[in-house]
């Protein structure tokens, strides 16, 4: 009979070929064994429910992800403050709190992922010191939460924080360091900062592709996000061959339906828009709005951003007025749920809404 760690170590090895939804089936297997072998409060059962959080973030299925990440966190907060095995049981708390945080975000309930995220960084900054790395990865963590909310001088300087704390930990050609770089050449390019963002987004590419190969998850998200900033400055075949390649990538790893499968349809529609062909970037938007708005609900600012393109699009549309009024409306009220108002895609929401209702209203009159 297989124990628990040898259960979690088939999980350990379907995660390195990026198999997540593949690697949950053994993880809960280890997680109920632990629970046998070791308590259902134990240590153990914390850590392995903070594993299969992960996996279940990882593969959009969020509520539960939340769920399994709460466990964690509970059982953990019943043993602090840590005496014993301080530096393990203070990295699984962090990293529970980081994964509860991006589930949180991913469903729309931005003020509990803020605290949550927050509270990654305390917890590895309290148990583990300023310059650990796993202090380093929760800052990377809330830089990108702030990049998500819109509040980019935070995003900024956390994620410089990251830099500084994990480039003589890991090394400057690292998958730690990759990360950064990718998330800040994401965060130059939601500032509008395109020429800024594209030697990050060219850096993360290239040191992903050296370390793990094309067909890397990992890879294929930096080789899409270039595009996404290269796009900004003039569209090209080379970065809809990208969105092609990275689509068939996808659905290899994830199956049909995925979050990285829908941003990468919202790119690939705001290119086909921009090289002129409207008709199949409606198609495209609609179909990445419907698959947001299934795995994000429509409270989400990323479910709202497609919207917003597509509201864009059929506004300018014969008789496509009302939709995209509705359409707009929608991602407006998901800004103003999660987002500041400075934030740049909630402003441009707001003045949407504004000619479309005025647009909607001369019709009527």
């Amino acid at each position: 009979m297989a124990t628990a760690g040898q259960m979690q170590g088939r999980a350990w090895a379907l995660c390195e070929e990026a198999r997540w939804a593949e690697a949950i089936p053994p993880s809960e297997e280890a997680l109920r064994l632990a629970e046998a072998e070791s308590g259902a409060e134990s240590p153990d059962v914390a850590n392995l429910a903070s594993e299969l959080a992960e996996l279940l973030e990882k593969t959009n299925r969020f509520e539960e992800a939340i769920a399994a990440a709460e466990r964690s966190i509970r059982i953990l907060k019943a043993l602090e403050p840590f005496e014993e095995c301080r530096e393990d049981l203070a990295t699984i708390l962090s990293r529970s709190h980081a994964v509860h945080s991006m589930a949180l975000r991913a469903v729309g309930r931005f003020a509990e992922a803020r605290a949550e995220i927050r509270r990654s960084v305390e917890t590895a900054e309290r148990y583990l010191g300023e310059g650990h790395q796993v202090t380093g990865s929760a800052y990377c963590g809330l830089g990108m939460f702030c990049k998500y909310s819109g509040e980019f001088e935070e995003a900024e300087r956390a994620y410089r924080r990251s830099l500084e704390i994990l480039t003589p930990i890991c090394g400057a050609e690292s998958r730690a360091l990759a990360t950064i770089y990718h998330n800040l050449g994401g965060l130059e390019h939601s500032r509008g900062n395109f020429e800024a963002g594209v030697p990050w987004a060219r850096k993360a590419y290239e040191v992903r592709r050296k370390l793990f190969g094309e067909e890397c998850p990992e890879t294929v998200a930096d080789a899409v996000a270039l595009a996404g900033i290269l796009d900004e400055l003039g569209p090209s075949a080379e970065s809809e061959k990208i969105y092609r390649d990275a689509l068939v990538s996808w659905a290899r790893i994830f199956g049909e339906e995925h979050y990285e499968i829908a941003s990468t349809l919202h790119n690939l529609a705001a290119l086909r828009r921009d090289m002129g062909d409207r008709t199949e970037a409606i198609r495209l938007y609609r179909q990445a709005y419907e698959m947001k708005w299934r795995l994000l609900g429509a409270q989400s600012p990323d479910t709202g951003l497609t919207g917003m393109c597509l509201a864009q699009m059929l506004g300018q549309e014969k008789g496509g007025g009302r939709e995209a009024l509705e359409l707009a409306q929608a991602a407006l009220a998901a800004y103003e749920r999660n987002c500041a108002e400075t934030h740049p895609e909630r402003v441009a929401c707001v003045e949407l809404v504004r000619e479309l209702k005025s647009s909607t209203d001369s019709l009527r009159g």
